[in-house]
Parts: C-alpha cells; sequence; structure tokens
C-alpha cells in the first residue's frame, strides 16, 4: 500500500513519501461489500424459505422415545414409597 523510495537526481536514495494508493484500497471496500451482500442475500432467501416450508427448529427436533417399561415401573414404585 506504501510507495516505494525514490531516488534523486545525483544518484543518491532519497525519502520514502508515504504514498498510498487509494484506489486498491477502494476496490478491496468496494469488493468486500459486494461479497458481504451477496452473503447477506443468501441467507435472507435461506431463511424465508425455511419459513415457507414451515419447519422450524422445534419441529426438526425428534420427540424423545418413551422410557422402556422396566424404568417406569421402578419410577411408578419410588414415587409411592415417597408418599
Amino acid at each position: 500500500m506504501l510507495g516505494e523510495s525514490k531516488t534523486v537526481a545525483d544518484g543518491k536514495e532519497g525519502v520514502k513519501e508515504a504514498v498510498i494508493y487509494y484506489r486498491s484500497f477502494l476496490q478491496h471496500v468496494f469488493n468486500f461489500l459486494i461479497v458481504a451482500a451477496a452473503v447477506f442475500m443468501l441467507i435472507k432467501a435461506m431463511n424465508h424459505a425455511q419459513r415457507i416450508s414451515g419447519m422450524s427448529e422445534e419441529e426438526k427436533k425428534p420427540t424423545p422415545a418413551p422410557p422402556p417399561e422396566d424404568t417406569q415401573l421402578l419410577r411408578e414404585i419410588r414415587d409411592s414409597l415417597a408418599r
């Protein structure tokens, strides 16, 4: 981003100039904004499609299977002893 040192007329190397290439910097900023907008639109479209399909995060999770019969019997015994 910074320029190189320049040689003076008598052949000696001079002090480096603080040159910033604004064109290159602005091009990188512009490219970033284009990519960010594209990613934003992609995510927005995916969320919209998910909403239309009617599947929410809660519906995607499978319902837990009922506990085995022996575990259920042990819980009933525990509850009856607690009274």
